[in-house]
Order: structure tokens, then sequence, then C-alpha cells
């Protein structure tokens, strides 16, 4: 069972996350992030400094990425949802075989799929 509590780990460090899962829903998370000590958004590595041969592979998924997240956060839904959402998905697994550790890219396309998701 996969559930978000809120309380990302790209935007809040590892001790503030544990102290309110703590106190909001009584539980230790035990999470990747959380057991690996994944750094917040601004220390990440960039998938491009980890492999530059990647680069033409996900750029066109990094457009749509921009592209949704200007029409998430205008309240719109983007065009061709399906296809995008299908792209973004696959990218990010891509991404993920390469490195087990998320990159700046990874977590922009997720937070971007979180806002698109919400608009439905």
């Amino acid at each position: 069972v996969y559930d978000n509590y809120g309380y990302h780990f790209d935007v809040m460090e590892f001790k503030e996350r544990q102290k309110k899962l703590k106190i909001h829903y009584h539980f230790t998370c035990t999470c990747d992030a959380c057991i690996n000590g994944w750094p917040l958004r601004e220390q990440l590595p960039s998938l491009f400094n980890l492999c530059g041969d990647t680069q033409n592979r996900i750029e066109s998924a990094l457009k749509i990425c921009h592209e949704y997240l200007h029409y998430a956060l205008r309240a719109e839904i983007p065009p061709e949802l399906f296809v995008g959402l299908t792209v973004l998905n696959n990218t990010i697994k891509y991404i993920m075989d390469m490195s087990y550790m998320p990159t700046i890219e990874t977590v922009d396309i997720l937070r971007t799929k979180r806002i698109v998701y919400h608009l439905q």
C-alpha cells in the first residue's frame, strides 16, 4: 500500500518529516528517502551530471514536464493528458533504472504529476 502523507522528502528535512509524521500519524517512516537520507531538491544531483548520454532521451519528457507545469499552475488540464503522463512515467522509470537516488529532474517530473493529478 502506498500513500502520501504530504511531507515530501524534497522539500522537508528528514528530522522535521519524522517528527510531523510521528505527531500526526503515529508512525516512524521507513520509506527509501528516510532510510537512505535523501537530500532536499536543491541538493540533489542533476541527471545530466550523472550521465551525459541520456540528455537526448529525456529532453522531450522534460519539455512535456515544463509545459504541463505551466498548464497546472493556471489550473488548466493539459491537452493529450494521457499521452504526456505516459511519457513522464516512462521517463521516471528510465531515470530510476540509471540512478536509484532521485535527481532534480525526477523530483520535478513527480512534482508536476502531483499538481496535474490534483486538477482532475
